[in-house]
């Protein structure tokens, strides 16, 4: 932004805003003052959003991989007859929707509950990345917009890793750009090689 506007480099208002501010401006820094509120509150509206359309069968062979691992046991190998899932293993993703199928029940209904969470909690995650260095309005349809894109939609419904690799990627994004918090950008970086090895290769 220009030297006077309130919203600037890096990634957060300007505490000198203009003397002469108007409604539409106080509105707006008012929201983004409520950074968590709105996170919240787009992570309910995009689950809930996303509930009524929550798959009941294994979308895909790959999806078939991820239920044995729940079912039969962890156990990833180069036969695809005995592998739980296929190679490379996406441990922690897997561990994961083990945790959710407690709540469930169902192999499928956990790992599409993840999916759920995953795609909410990255919408959040993009408000409040995106808040701190663009005018909150624009933020908050940015991160609807991602939710509502049809591509996200559809992996939000069914037993497939992306929104969780989405939301663990936004997370490092964040986490290396805003350059304070090294350690949890390298744990984060550690979830993303567990829950999927080869997206590595692409960050590298």
């Amino acid at each position: 932004g220009s030297c006077c506007s309130p919203w600037r480099w890096p990634f957060r208002p300007s505490r000198a805003a203009p003397a002469a501010s108007t409604l539409e401006q106080v509105r707006w820094e008012a929201l983004a003052e409520r950074r968590s509120i709105v996170a919240a509150l787009v992570f309910l509206v995009v689950v809930l959003a996303r509930l009524p359309f929550a798959t009941t069968h294994l979308w895909a062979w790959d999806s078939v991989f991820y239920a044995r691992a729940l079912e039969m046991g962890f156990s990833v190998d180069t036969d695809p007859a005995a592998s739980r899932p296929h190679p490379p293993g996406y441990i922690w993703y897997v561990a994961a929707a083990q945790l959710l199928r407690a709540v469930t029940g169902e192999s499928n209904a956990a790992y599409v509950l993840l999916s759920i969470l995953a795609s909410a909690a990255g919408a959040a995650l993009l408000w409040l990345i995106a808040s701190r260095w663009m005018r909150p309005g624009t933020a908050l349809v940015l991160a609807l917009a991602y939710a509502a894109s049809p591509l996200v939609w559809t992996y939000s419904e069914i037993a497939y890793p992306y929104t969780v690799l989405a939301l663990v990627s936004l997370a490092i994004g964040w986490l290396l750009v805003d350059g304070r918090r090294p350690l949890l950008a390298s744990l984060a970086l550690g979830v993303l090689s567990g829950a999927r090895q080869d997206v590595l290769f692409l960050l590298a």
